[in-house]
């Protein structure tokens, strides 16, 4: 098994209040894993920790590593634009910019320096051929990003992630504020993608997680309980709290 991500005892604080206690497993390449389990568990702040982005709060710490590229990403020596090119993040509500469709996309890649029309015409197109949008908006690509529908902003959303070509893509639970049809091509989004590129998603969805992750991590109350294939979590658990978890005991 490929290893992209390697959660080394983190534990992470937000002033005197732990979040995250002792985390530690691998995280497959080249495929999906969803991180489930109930509201307050740790889910999205584990995920915004691997991007660095509970940095910007004064009181947040944290103990432990995550290694990527054998390199620990929350040392203060790894440079967090270097770890946004290749850890991107879509979050939980469509969050487009006041901008075009095609400036959306392009964003990342002139942030970074890049001008060449060819380059940047060439990237809308392919990423958002991988977001399964090029289709629908190939004739409106100078059209405000606020007049698509919600999925539509949310697939805009992963192509503008996928644009600066991450090898990770983190997703805060993506489809929770989107209709059952949108978040249908999401999924289908995401499977397809996972062929090139490791996801990361935070579901509160057991069905969306059976429907689409190779992997399962199951949290509870700041803890890893339990992770494995996403066949053996769903049918088979170790943990009698994961069972109680998915069998709607609790949650």
């Amino acid at each position: 098994m490929d290893v992209d991500l390697k959660i080394e005892n983190l534990s992470v604080y937000f002033g005197q209040k732990q979040i995250l206690d002792s985390i530690s497993f691998e995280i497959p390449a080249r495929s999906i894993t969803a991180i489930i389990g109930p509201s307050g568990c740790g889910k999205s702040t584990f995920v915004r920790t691997i991007n660095r982005m509970n940095d910007r709060f004064d009181d947040f710490s944290h103990k432990g590593s995550i290694i990527f590229d054998g390199k620990d990403v929350l040392s203060n020596d790894y440079p967090v634009e270097e770890l946004r090119k290749k850890i991107g993040m879509v979050f939980q509500k469509p969050n487009p910019f006041p901008k075009s469709i095609y400036e959306n996309v392009v964003f990342g890649l002139k942030i970074h320096g890049v001008k060449d029309r060819k380059i940047l015409d060439e990237t809308v197109k392919s990423s958002l051929e991988s977001a399964s949008l090029y289709d629908q908006v190939k004739d409106r690509l100078s059209m405000n990003a606020y007049k698509l529908s919600g999925g539509q902003q949310q697939r805009l959303c992963i192509a503008r992630a996928l644009a600066i070509k991450p090898e990770i893509l983190l997703l805060d639970e993506p489809t929770s504020a989107i209709d059952p049809l949108a978040t249908k091509q999401i999924e289908e989004v995401l499977e397809q993608i996972s062929k090139e590129i490791t996801i990361l998603i935070v579901t509160h969805n057991i069905q969306q997680a059976a429907r689409i992750a190779d992997y399962i991590a199951f949290f509870y109350m700041g803890k890893l309980v339990e992770f494995s294939k996403a066949e053996k979590i769903l049918n088979a658990p170790n943990e009698k709290l994961t069972d109680d978890y998915l069998t709607g005991m609790y949650g």
